[in-house]
């Protein structure tokens, strides 16, 4: 192999190293079908597979069971599914749900007594419900099943076992064919028949995400293909950049983009600048790079802009994204400039669809080929550059020097400005070799000097006001009114939000806000504490207990948030405690529900430990024993079925049911550290979960605003200072007055070309600049 090859052989390496992740935290390998993302279908794999592959058909998951019990938590675990699958498919256009067919249990080499399970046949589903049901169906997606890659990699890099992953359509298509190609490989069959490793018929229902792996996939053929690592790309990426250097094509400077690029070959259907048409021309060339720049910059349009280029050179684009909306943006451009019979928008479920891709790729071109005609755009172009032609020329002759002076007009304009600003009334002139003078010139010098007397009042610095740096020419009766009426709305908008801004800084013990900025800051910390959670609101319809208890206290809704969180504001081990709190909560109603559908509730009031510590001492010899068989047939009688059950089992269901009494003990324990935390969310001994993460939420957010603990419990426990806190943010109506504010400036632009220069000499935007200074410089401007 080439020598130049070898640093990319190594980067290679290293890269599949860094993506491969074959650990525990790999789904794919260490499998948990007891994680919320996993139900099992209680469906036999090979029905399945004739169903939804062959078939086509698709798969009701109702009433899977005969266990009614059962059938809720199946379903449940469909709704969490749905939603995750559906969310990640939203944000990244890519289906992460898989029915998993049959499992093998084995170990990695590394941990050889460490028993490990990994889905085996993996098929990308979808679940389709009805809207405002809870019923699911199973449905087959147009893509291909395979055979677990991350197994693969994992069988192939600890015991060097190579699986065929391909899978033929015509050949392959039988669930137990694809299953006996693991089952029965030499190396997997000898470790099944020495009782190491075990294949088992399952179906689970799981989310799966395999991107890393398919990266591992696309770097192994790139070593096997051999010479398409020699791409400069991969060489530069690989740090020999020798080749990838030499091919970068040369970019042209923006200044020159005119002389170098005629009108009739740019084909951008939207505004460029220069930097974004250079962008456009280095990726024409061929050249490899990155943009980068913040938001509003123009990437989406310069991106649209350069499709429009590649395709009137008859060139393919594909357009990839990681989350659809930022595809949609791109398309709808697009689709505004008249482009959309040239697009194919995959990320559209109906299009990217197998079946219908054809028909779509057969309408498109029929579109397409109806509205391609030749026009004659040699006018259009001529005029064009000759535009183009008279704007560059009008820079060139700004910066020529003209005889006899010997300076350009830029100079003479920034001569003048220089004497307006130092007040200069003293003009000299410099004539050399006035004797020399032709008649002409000498008429020609006087004329211009004759003209000069027009900028008299500019270099003066006669105009005293602020109507100086206005770019109105004319003014008349009626913008002469709506201008006063302008200012002096402002004047009345800036006044409110100061003084209510004043009553607030005080209700929440904070310094004066000195700009618009930092009274919103103020403001949404009132709006914060004035919408802090409550208990349930109270009428006085309710009985004469409530209408007592609102006089003497004098709140009309119960603050949920306790003021131990306030005065200790530690929100970590809040959320600890909240985690702490499901945790034992969902362990308990677990086992709850497993053991409801099996033993009636008279079960769970005997001493159950005594019970458990009787049948742990069972021994060997057991079923000889009277008293055994009479301790069983006790626990039995609280069964409601009266199948089969063996001791094993029997000792689980009672080990579950002793952590249910010793949860729910704990749960009652006013020294339960949850408990304590969350008193005022309990009913009986029933957490209010969504009630807690509510408050939290928002305590999360107060404590972002580092308000004075004093006053935030005033504000929320005293029921006269929360009703001034909430007056104030009434009168103060602050989006109302802020979007008003925002319309008087829009309305000075229309006459200052930037009103913010003339209040406090900077560029700052309206909402940073001090509010004392906007309120004098409405005084300073006329208002009738």
């Amino acid at each position: 192999m080439n020598k130049a090859i070898d640093p990319i052989e190594q980067k290679i390496k290293q890269w599949k190293e860094n993506l491969a992740e074959l650990g525990k935290r790999n789904r794919l390998l260490h499998f948990q079908k007891d994680q919320k993302s996993t139900t099992e279908i209680p469906i036999p794999a090979a029905e399945i597979f004739e169903k939804l592959v062959i078939q086509e058909k698709s798969i009701s998951l109702n009433n899977l069971t005969t266990d009614d019990t059962e059938n809720l938590i199946i379903n449940k675990n469909l709704t969490a599914l749905y939603k995750d699958a559906r969310e990640t498919f939203e944000q990244k256009g890519v289906n992460v749900l898989f029915i998993a067919l049959g499992t093998l249990k084995w170990n990695f080499k590394e941990k050889p007594r460490e028993e490990i399970i990994s889905p085996i046949i993996l098929i990308p589903i979808e679940l389709d419900k009805p809207p405002r049901k809870k019923e699911y169906s199973l449905l087959s997606t147009d893509e291909s099943i395979f055979i677990n890659p991350a197994l693969t990699l994992k069988l192939k890099y600890d015991y060097g076992i190579i699986l065929d992953e391909e899978i033929n359509i015509d050949k392959d298509l039988d669930y137990q064919k694809l299953l006996d190609r693991v089952s029965q490989h030499q190396d997997i069959s000898k470790r099944i028949n020495n009782n190491n490793w075990k294949i088992e018929d399952t179906t689970y229902l799981a989310l799966f995400e395999r991107k890393k792996v398919s990266m591992i996939k696309d770097l192994e053929y790139l070593q096997e293909a051999g010479t398409k690592i020699n791409n400069p790309i991969l060489l530069g990426l690989a740090n020999n950049r020798k080749l990838y250097e030499s091919s970068i094509p040369k970019i042209i400077p923006p200044e020159n983009l005119d002389e170098c690029i005629l009108p009739s070959s740019a084909l951008q259907v939207l505004e460029a600048d220069s930097s974004q048409q250079q962008v456009i021309e280095a990726a024409i060339s061929g050249m490899s790079f990155i943009v980068q720049g913040p938001p509003g910059t123009g990437k989406s349009q310069t991106i649209v802009n350069l499709i429009a280029e590649l395709i009137g050179q008859n060139k393919k684009v594909l357009v990839v994204a990681e989350k659809p909306v930022a595809l949609q943006v791109v398309f709808d451009r697009l689709n505004k400039s008249g482009l959309e019979e040239a697009i194919i928008n995959f990320s559209n479920q109906d299009i990217g669809k197998k079946k219908n891709f054809a028909k779509y790729l057969k309408n498109y071109r029929k579109d397409y080929e109806q509205i391609y005609e030749e026009l004659d755009l040699n006018y259009i172009f001529y005029e064009l550059t000759s535009s183009r032609q008279r704007l560059n020329q009008h820079s060139t002759m700004l910066h020529q020097k003209w005889q006899p002076i010997g300076k350009s007009t830029f100079e003479l304009y920034g001569e003048l400005l220089r004497l307006q600003r130092e007040c200069s009334y003293e003009i000299r002139f410099t004539f050399r070799n006035i004797n020399e003078w032709s008649y002409i010139q000498l008429a020609q010098a006087k004329n211009l000097i004759d003209k000069l007397i027009q900028f008299y009042p500019f270099i003066k610095c006669q105009q005293k006001t602020v109507w100086q740096q206005s770019n109105l020419t004319t003014l008349n009766s009626q913008k002469r009114e709506e201008i006063y009426e302008g200012i002096d709305k402002l004047s009345q908008h800036i006044k409110l939000v100061r003084e209510t801004g004043d009553e607030l800084a005080i209700l929440l013990s904070q310094q004066t806000s000195q700009t618009l900025e930092e009274l919103e800051f103020i403001v949404n910390a009132g709006h914060h504490i004035a919408n802090f959670p409550l208990e349930k609101r109270r009428h006085q319809k309710q009985g004469e207990f409530e209408n007592v208890f609102v006089q003497t206290t004098g709140f009309i809704d119960i603050p949920k948030v306790p003021k131990f969180w306030i005065s200790n504001s530690n929100i970590k081990l809040l959320w600890d405690l909240l985690s702490e709190l499901e945790n034992d909560y969902n362990l308990e109603q677990e086992y709850s529900n497993n053991l409801a559908s099996k033993y009636r509730n008279s079960f769970f009031s005997q001493n159950l430990r005594t019970v458990l510590s009787i049948c742990r001492g069972w021994g060997i010899f057991r079923w000889f024993s009277p008293k055994y068989w009479e301790n069983k047939r006790k626990i039995l009688n609280y069964r409601k079925s009266k199948r089969y059950c063996s001791d094993k089992n029997l000792i689980n269901d009672l080990e579950k049911a002793v952590k249910i009494q010793k949860i729910k003990s704990k749960l009652r324990d006013n020294n339960y550290r949850p408990r304590l935390a969350f008193e005022n969310f309990f009913i009986g001994d029933k957490p209010d979960f969504f009630s807690i993460k509510i408050a939290l939420l928002w305590f999360d957010e107060l404590i972002k605003y580092q308000l004075s603990k004093k006053s935030i419990s005033e504000l929320i426990y005293s029921e006269n200072s929360r009703r001034e806190l909430i007056n104030a943010l009434d009168k103060l109506n602050w989006q109302k007055n802020l979007k008003e504010i925002n319309n008087e400036f829009e309305i000075l632009r229309d006459y200052f070309d930037y009103p913010e220069k003339m209040i406090n000499g900077s560029n700052s935007y309206f909402n940073k600049i001090p509010i004392n200074e906007i309120e004098n410089f409405s005084k300073k401007l006329p208002t009738s």
